[in-house]
């Protein structure tokens, strides 16, 4: 499967937010209590990452394979440390887990 890996732009934000949620249901599913997990909706990752975006308050990727975002990842410089980076989130859909693309994405930049 081929993959596209670019800079997010304000129009990723339903997919980024989609991902972002339906990630973590399935990754933290009977880790962490249900309503925990479902208080984290769409429409709150939106806003978030709308705000994330607008600022520049991090760096965003988003990974594509046929025109669709299927993976994200978002980090910011660490202060007093310009040339350390934090890495932030790094979500899949899960439907594409398993096939590497976590680690491309760790290697964009």
């Amino acid at each position: 499967m081929e993959f596209q890996i670019r800079p997010a732009t304000i129009e990723d934000i339903s997919d980024i937010a989609n991902i972002h949620v339906s990630s973590w249901q399935s990754a933290f599913d009977g880790l962490m209590p249900k309503g925990y997990i479902d208080s984290y909706t769409v429409s709150k990752r939106k806003a978030e990452w709308r705000q994330t975006i607008e600022t520049n308050a991090e760096t965003i990727y988003v990974a594509v394979t046929q025109n669709q975002v299927v993976g994200f990842l978002s980090y910011f410089l660490k202060l007093n440390s310009s040339d350390t980076i934090e890495l932030s989130k790094l979500y899949l859909c899960p439907s594409i887990y398993g096939k590497g693309l976590g680690k491309r994405l760790l290697m964009c930049k």
